[in-house]
């Protein structure tokens, strides 16, 4: 695994499954990206949301770890995940290791809404006049991935493709691929 790579995630919760539901083609309730301490070379994954063992090395509080965005030791969650994770390789991209270190260090800690504000806003969409579901300074996982990717100069923002409101993993992993911009996912054995 590189860095920039990323990993897209089937949970086994309610919660997971209710994301699910939420995706059309690709039933993915998480997303998060592969990145390499540059000095000691261990594997992380950046990412929000979710729940990490006692044990795992976090950079932020374990406190608020369901709702920041935080790093965790790639092999803790591979061990501790209850689902199926799918890798996916970014195509022919060469990531600035300074760009992305820089971001996550401005970015680490930064708060983003549980599952609920993504069904929330989802039903904005699907229900006409739901206004009150909608609130558009939230954003999720496959927001903070969309984000680290355009800093890296490896997508353009564009909410045409990408609003953070709405993004479920399901349309980010369909939305790349259909661009080219990583292969088709293969399953992790675990």
């Amino acid at each position: 695994m590189k860095e920039g790579d990323l990993l897209f995630f089937k949970g086994n919760s309610f919660q997971s499954k209710l994301i699910n539901s939420l995706n059309n083609e690709y039933k993915f309730s998480h997303v998060g990206m592969i990145v390499i301490c540059p000095i000691t070379k261990q594997k992380y994954v950046w990412e929000t949301g979710g729940k990490i063992p006692n044990n795992s090395l976090c950079f932020v509080s374990k406190d608020s770890i369901i709702k920041t965005s935080h790093l965790i030791i790639l092999e803790d969650l591979l061990t501790f995940y209850d689902g199926t994770i799918y890798y996916c390789k970014l195509k022919n991209k060469k990531i600035n290791t300074e760009i992305l270190w820089k971001y996550i260090a401005n970015n680490i800690g930064k708060p983003y809404p549980n599952f609920m504000h993504i069904i929330q806003n989802k039903l904005h969409y699907i229900i006409p006049f739901s206004g009150f579901f909608s609130n558009k300074s939230n954003s999720n996982c496959s927001s903070l991935i969309v984000e680290t990717l355009e800093k890296l100069n490896i997508i353009k923002l564009n909410e045409d493709d990408y609003d953070p409101r709405t993004l479920v993993p399901g349309e980010l992993y369909k939305n790349l691929y259909q661009k080219k911009i990583i292969h088709s996912y293969k399953k992790l054995l675990k």
